[in-house]
């Protein structure tokens, strides 16, 4: 079996910039309230590997490279891999991402860490 691939770029414009930079600052923001409760939650163990791998985070005003970073670090179904990566817009991309971060908070009040 023989494809084809085709590289897919984000559409960007000057709203979806400065919407894609507000919903990376929130998915930030999620993951410095993920570490803070995760250092101070003796339940959560491997914390220190978890942060060491959250260093190369790119930071939100590459709003795109983000995106990718998040998803990267997400533990993602099959369905959700593949709705992320059929996501041509950033925003789209971190909206999702987001919507998928909190289903993950509201289902767990405890941390694992593996």
């Amino acid at each position: 079996m023989c494809g084809k691939v085709q590289l897919l770029y984000d559409t960007v414009s000057e709203a979806t910039t400065k919407e894609a930079v507000e919903l990376a600052e929130m998915i930030q923001q999620k993951i410095q309230e993920f570490l803070e409760d995760a250092n101070s939650s003796p339940a959560c163990g491997g914390v220190k590997r978890l942060v060491e791998s959250l260093a190369e985070m790119p930071s939100k005003d590459n709003p795109e490279q983000f995106s990718f970073w998040v998803a990267s670090k997400l533990q993602l179904s099959v369905a959700n891999g593949l709705q992320l990566l059929k996501c041509t817009s950033t925003p789209e991309r971190l909206k999702t991402e987001l919507d998928l971060i909190n289903q993950r908070d509201s289902r767990s009040a405890n941390c694992t860490v593996q």
